[in-house]
């Protein structure tokens, strides 16, 4: 606690600086308790009896420039009192608190003791009740209110600001959204808890809580006033506008948001313990992707006749197409109705399909007239007529119009892609691998552990 210590004398001389009003450690006073006000005396009396300061000091607040009173003992025992002679701090360096505190505080002192082995050694007065500071540093948060132990203060009394260690989309939602500063932070002592949530207190007596994903969970006016109009601007239009047909005088003081996969639910609690709750389909859900399962066994059964495992995976660039990969080397992409997109042979041939794809006699006239050997083909099916792409391995593509007419145009694979059609050709049955783009070159391991590496352009480095 040396650094509780320190901070109150930094405190102090910061506070000598700006004001000094009096000082009354002085030898001709033999009791200083003359010196500060009656009602101060009087919670003394109380608080400490029969104590005899050591000294006592009366400060501005530089944060507040209210006028505070600072009451040391020689046993190291201080009081900060405030003009109205309320107590807002104590710190006892025995770690035995006086008889008044401990009477007071019984339940969160029998609460403190039986989840913590660390001595209390001081308490401040807060907006949510008291912040019991231990032996070890940390500060506990207890409601005096709801008679139960919040959690653990974090930063409290250090200096630090909340930018400082606050996540950032926490720290900016709070800032942004709220005219007011933030007090305190608590969490739970426990942050492996399921529920483990931020509870951030503001000067206006706002609480606004946050879950671990930095969502905010609740938003309440700790003294149940009614909740800011520009807090309103913050939710859905939607929900807003239900919300003011059916409670038009808004005497609200809580929301919650409970978001789940499919839909985001808003419960509203009014100060006439009024409630009401909507929900709205969740804008960041997306569905499942469901497979053309059916029609994608059919396309193997028919040209593949293949019964073993086959890999699926959703194109990621349009999103409404899967690939398939077979273990003879070949792809095939289909539509979300099944329908069969493209074909590619990775220039191992044609000879495994059972029945022709396309007309024979369309590959036959490709092929020899420009002298190639077509390794993909493409259906695109939003023509209004039968249209191929027909691709060879040397990157040519082939546009053939009712299998009639040709023409040529230059399509250069990229290195990915090149990358990628080494390995279906080489290795067939690797249906499923990551190929990785990292320090200039591309690499992926296979399912017996052979490692293999291609530079920028795609080509194989032996």
């Amino acid at each position: 606690m040396k650094k509780r210590v320190d901070r109150i004398c930094s405190f102090l001389m910061a506070c000598l600086l700006l004001i000094h009003i009096s000082c009354s450690e002085n030898n001709s006073v033999e009791d200083p308790r003359q010196e500060l006000p009656e009602n101060i005396q009087s919670s003394l009396q109380v608080l400490y009896p029969d104590e005899i300061p050591q000294s006592t000091e009366q400060l501005i607040d530089p944060n507040t420039s209210e006028v505070c009173y600072y009451v040391s003992f020689s046993d190291g025992t201080y009081f900060v009192f405030n003009a109205a002679g309320e107590w807002t701090s104590v710190y006892c360096y025995t770690k035995v608190l006086p008889v008044s505190i401990q009477t007071t505080y019984k339940d969160a002192i029998r609460q403190i003791e039986t989840e913590t082995a660390s001595p209390i050694q001081a308490l401040d007065k807060t907006l949510y009740g008291i912040a019991f500071g231990l032996e070890d540093q940390r500060w506990l948060a207890y409601s005096t209110t709801d008679k139960k132990l919040l959690g653990e203060e974090m930063e409290h009394n250090t200096g630090l600001q909340p930018n400082e260690y606050l996540p950032g989309p926490v720290y900016f939602f709070v800032s942004s959204s709220f005219d007011a500063e933030i007090e305190h932070v608590i969490v739970p002592q426990d942050e492996n808890q399921s529920d483990f949530r931020y509870s951030l207190w503001l000067s206006n007596h706002m609480v606004v809580d946050f879950n671990q994903d930095n969502d905010w969970l609740e938003v309440r006016h700790a003294e149940k006033a009614y909740l800011p109009d520009s807090f309103y601007s913050l939710l859905p239009e939607d929900v807003v506008e239900q919300l003011t047909e059916d409670c038009p005088e808004k005497n609200i003081y809580l929301v919650r948001q409970i978001k789940s996969e499919q839909t985001i639910q808003y419960e509203f609690e009014t100060d006439d313990q009024k409630s009401w709750c909507y929900a709205i389909p969740n804008p960041d859900y997306t569905p499942p992707t469901i497979f053309p399962d059916k029609g994608i066994r059919a396309f193997i059964d028919k040209y593949f006749g293949i019964t073993s495992s086959v890999s699926m995976v959703l194109s990621l660039d349009t999103k409404d197409r899967v690939i398939v990969s077979l273990p003879n080397g070949f792809n095939f992409t289909v539509n979300m109705q099944g329908e069969w997109i493209n074909i590619d042979n990775h220039n191992l041939g044609w000879s495994a399909l059972k029945e022709e794809l396309i007309s024979s006699e369309i590959l036959k006239a490709v092929e020899e007239k420009y002298q190639t050997t077509i390794t993909s083909i493409t259906r695109p099916l939003d023509q209004l007529q039968v249209q191929y792409m027909l691709a060879d391995e040397g990157d040519q593509v082939y546009y053939v119009y009712s299998a009639t007419e040709f023409v040529a145009q230059d399509s250069p694979r990229t290195p990915y892609e090149k990358a990628y059609r080494y390995i279906r050709h080489h290795y067939p049955a690797e249906i499923s691998f990551n190929l990785s783009y990292e320090q200039g070159r591309y690499q992926t391991t296979l399912e017996d552990g052979t490692l293999l590496l291609f530079d920028g352009k795609g080509e194989l480095i032996k």
